[in-house]
């Protein structure tokens, strides 16, 4: 759980190069290790590993607020105890979690959906502009 820690904060951007079943598989092992074991340097290192993935990334956040696998997550987390050393990742990690920052989320990626789609009508309308110009100068040229 180290190396991965490692390697995201290395190069995020890793992350979302592997597989969709590799990912589930990943985020499945840290979820495991962070409810399961007694140890609280692994239940600290999967908070914090989740919390990065989770920051780093909207789509795994997505991921882990939609998905029928990670359902009651949230709620989970919430349960656990708060007088532990690293309760404030585990507080950042719910309220990342919650519906209110899911709501923003989304509405980012409406917006650059929105975006998206304009930056392609405004480059189709130049192209169709940039294709008509040459009989322009043409008829210019011949008055």
């Amino acid at each position: 759980m180290m190396m991965l820690q490692n390697i995201l904060q290395i190069n995020s951007g890793d992350l979302l190069r592997i597989g969709r079943k590799a990912l589930y598989s990943i985020l499945d092992e840290v979820i495991f290790k962070l409810f399961s074991t007694p140890s609280p340097v692994i239940r600290s290192t999967a908070t914090k590993l989740l919390l990065l993935m989770a920051e780093s990334h909207q789509e795994i956040l997505i991921l882990l607020r939609q998905s029928t696998c990670y359902k009651g997550l949230r709620r989970l987390l919430s349960k656990q105890e708060t007088g532990t050393e690293f309760s404030q990742e585990l507080r950042q990690l719910v309220g990342l979690l919650s519906p209110m920052v899911y709501q923003e989320v989304e509405e980012q990626k409406l917006h650059q959906a929105a975006c998206l789609i304009q930056a392609y009508w405004k480059g189709f309308q130049t192209r169709k502009r940039l294709k008509k110009l040459p009989s322009a100068v043409i008829a210019l040229q011949r008055s």
